[in-house]
């Protein structure tokens, strides 16, 4: 049951924004615990039920452009700003790697930390049956919003490049409406408006800082001071993305490196579309402290979890990250054509 709750919020971040999936996720969890009778703060399953939980959204969310807002704001600054992007399968290409290795690292560390005490959960399967069964055959609905996911998946991965993510995302909805499956009222009461126009303005914002020469002073005065090559630009980079993930916003964070390490990267002949994902994947490692993502303040927020159940364990997982997200920069990407130096 703790592997299948890893795995369904990893999964379920390929597809959708990792904050949802935690918090669709979360009462599946509460009602988990709560049959089995585990207690707050003493359980160790049930610990690592809820870390299972925040630690999958995070993991599942860095793999494709759906996981949350990083990717897609990185991209939008590196297109304004030098004219290059990634497609949906290029991006999912470079993560990929990343996340069998934390999915492995993030299980074997929960594991050892929080041993499993309980010797059955027959009763939290008898409970989750139910619950399927009272949900009856599936909606016309659900069926077609099902498909529109898949089709426009499938659309991303094949067409994304020629037509654009944006349009085919536009189509999609297009679709729902078509269908009749959501109306104007759900559109207009559930998106949050103010956060497209601060994405918005945060790329506007990182095209002025490059053109104006400010991302290439700010560079200088920053990273650079600390940087002597192509490859601790890199280890730099991604290490302050990851630290500051932990303090900020995920989107937050590649507004403010995006600019500077385009700057950086202009300043020690690195391809600066390599920066996209140099600082937006690290950007989403956020595993230590509750404030780093909202899946985190999620699960702390069940009352199962103690900070010190965070931070070592989390710690431990987040160095794993940043050490193998390193090594698969230096040895993998060039495999698929992505060289951190200019060619």
């Amino acid at each position: 049951m703790l592997l299948s709750i890893f795995l369904l919020n990893v999964i379920m971040a390929f597809f959708m924004s990792e904050h949802a999936v935690a918090a669709m996720n979360f009462p599946i969890v509460v009602e988990i615990v709560s049959v089995l009778g585990l207690q707050r703060q003493r359980s160790n399953y049930a610990r690592a039920l809820f870390l299972a939980m925040a630690w999958g959204s995070s993991i599942g969310g860095i793999a494709t452009l759906l996981g949350g807002a990083r990717a897609p704001l990185a991209l939008g600054i590196l297109r304004e700003t030098t004219g290059a992007s990634y497609s949906f399968l290029e991006w999912t290409l470079l993560a990929l790697p990343l996340v069998l290795v934390l999915l492995v690292g993030g299980y074997q560390i929960i594991v050892r930390f929080f041993p499993i005490e309980i010797d059955t959960v027959q009763a939290a399967d008898s409970a989750l049956n139910e619950r399927w069964m009272k949900l009856g055959r599936a909606s016309f609905e659900e069926w077609a919003i099902g498909l529109v996911m898949i089709a426009t998946f499938i659309a991303w991965l094949i067409g994304g490049e020629e037509f654009g993510l944006a349009n085919i995302a536009i189509a999609a909805v297009v679709a729902l409406f078509v269908l009749r499956v959501v109306g104007w009222h759900d559109i207009e009461r559930y998106v949050n408006w103010g956060v497209l126009l601060m994405y918005g303005g945060a790329i506007a914002l990182g095209a002025a800082i490059n053109k104006s020469g400010a991302a290439g002073w700010l560079a200088h005065m920053t990273i650079s001071q600390w940087a002597s090559s192509g490859v601790t630009v890199v280890l730099l980079t991604s290490l302050v993305s990851i630290l500051l993930t932990e303090a900020m916003s995920h989107s937050a964070v590649v507004a403010l490196l995006m600019p500077v390490s385009i700057g950086v990267a202009h300043e020690f002949g690195l391809d600066p579309r390599v920066m996209a994902p140099i600082v937006a994947i690290p950007a989403g490692l956020a595993f230590t402290l509750p404030i780093g993502t909202p899946a985190n303040a999620i699960a702390f927020s069940s009352g199962y979890l103690r900070i010190r159940d965070l931070l070592v364990p989390g710690a431990l997982l987040e160095l794993l990250a940043w050490i193998a997200f390193n090594a698969l920069a230096s040895w993998y990407w060039p495999l698929l054509g992505v060289h951190l130096q200019l060619q």
